[in-house]
Order: C-alpha cells, then structure tokens, then sequence
C-alpha cells in the first residue's frame, strides 16, 4: 500500500465516526440507504462505512477519495455567496501558487488557446454552465467541483499583442470547505479532466 492509500485509510477511518446524515445539509449531497452521495465534477461518489466509490462501484483514483474526505472532515459552514477570488487571493494558498499556476491556469491556456471553442464541448461534458456574469472573457464556465464548491474557468483567446490566459476563480467561501492544498488538488482535478483527449 503507497502512502496516498494510507492517507485515504487514515481519513476514511475519521469519516466513519460521523454521522453522515448529519451532514447533509453544510455539504450538500444527499444520503441514500445510509450513504452519503457527493458530486465531484459532474460524477457522482458514494461514501460507505467500508470506504468511497464511483457510481459504478468502483474506486475512484485515490487523490478524489482523499479530497472527499478532507471535504467531508472539514465541516464547511458559510454560505456560497457567487463573489470571486483567485487562488492568489487566499493568503493561505502561497506555498502552492506556482504550482497552480503551471498545473492549473498554464496547461488550461495552452491546451485551448489554439481550439478555444473545443472548451465549450469539454465544459458541457464536465456540467460546466456557461457564465457570463464575470469579467470580459471570451469564455466563462462555472463548474461544480464540490456541492459546496463552485470554480469559475475565464478564457481569453489570443488577440494581436495579448496571448491567450485562463484564470480559475473560487468563491469567496470556498476556504472553509477545503484547505488551500486541497482547493489546488480539486482545481488540478478539473485542469486534467478538460485536457484529457477522451472523455470517459
């Protein structure tokens, strides 16, 4: 067992001491035969006394289990109040914001700057809502990366003297529900899931 399934044993050994039901209302989801049902992007997770699984029963990679449980032992609390921030804004992001940057932001740019309109495809398959009520962008996507956690996606296509940029924006609240790294790893979840060649 690697150390990222140790981690998701340990966690998962604290989610099973919650009353999950409890829950429900500050995380969203909903609970059905005593499971707790979260989305992540768009796919639905069950979390079982025995562990986390996809709608298919299987295991999801074991970085979605670890963030569901950060999510779930976190207890977020605040309201979503659709009011941005970048990841840079959160003081608490600093040790992981050129990662993001790279991770996130960069591969997101160069991956749509030459095909911007595939973004609309990828986005629709990911539940992503069209969004036009932030900034100038030529493309903005609002994405549900958990019940609690909206992530807005801006594209801006390459013009003349500007080259293309993406930014990915947080609500406001988005800090109670997941840690700084955590908030990294979901926005790298979605980064990938975007870039992927298929889409499963």
């Amino acid at each position: 067992m690697d150390n990222y399934e140790l981690v998701y044993q340990k966690l998962m050994g604290k989610v099973k001491k919650l009353h999950l039901k409890e829950l429900v209302i500050s995380l969203g989801g909903k609970v059905v035969s005593n499971e707790l049902i979260l989305t992540l992007l768009n796919n639905n997770y069950r979390i079982k006394r025995r562990g986390i699984f996809d709608h298919k029963g299987k295991l999801p990679p074991v970085w979605e289990r670890i963030l569901l449980c950060y999510y779930i032992l976190n207890k977020g609390d605040e309201e979503i109040a659709f009011k941005w921030k970048g990841f840079n804004d959160f003081s608490e992001t600093f040790p992981f914001r050129a990662n993001f940057k790279v991770n996130v932001e960069e591969k997101i740019k160069d991956y749509f700057s030459q095909y911007p309109d595939l973004l609309i495809r990828k986005a629709k398959f990911l539940g992503g809502i069209n969004w036009k009520k932030e900034g100038n962008s030529d493309y903005a996507f609002l994405f549900w990366g958990l019940p609690k956690i909206p992530i807005l996606l801006l594209l801006w296509k390459a013009v003349e003297d500007f080259s293309a940029e993406a930014k990915i924006l947080f609500d406001t609240s988005a800090i109670r529900y997941l840690d700084a790294e955590s908030l990294a790893v979901l926005a790298m979840i979605l980064a990938d899931k975007l870039t992927e060649k298929k889409m499963n």
